[in-house]
């Protein structure tokens, strides 16, 4: 499905913009990510290992933010 993705995505890319996509892409990787977190968070049974994975989570949206507002200059 992927090729067919990009290839679809190219085709349309050529008659509209799809600058959405980006936020669209970003979006699933904060859902795989909070979805592998909640259940390790769930399992964890010190504040050590919830500040550790939370410390992880906004990383990582840190990085998302800094990725954009490098994008938008």
């Amino acid at each position: 499905m992927f090729p067919l993705g990009a290839v679809l995505t190219y085709a349309v890319a050529l008659h509209m913009n799809t600058d959405f996509l980006i936020a669209f892409g970003a979006g699933n990787f904060l859902y795989i990510g909070a979805s592998d977190l909640v259940p390790e968070v769930n399992k964890s049974r010190t504040v050590a290992d919830n500040i550790k994975h939370f410390a992880a989570f906004a990383t990582g949206l840190g990085i998302l933010l800094a990725i954009r507002l490098v994008g938008e200059r």
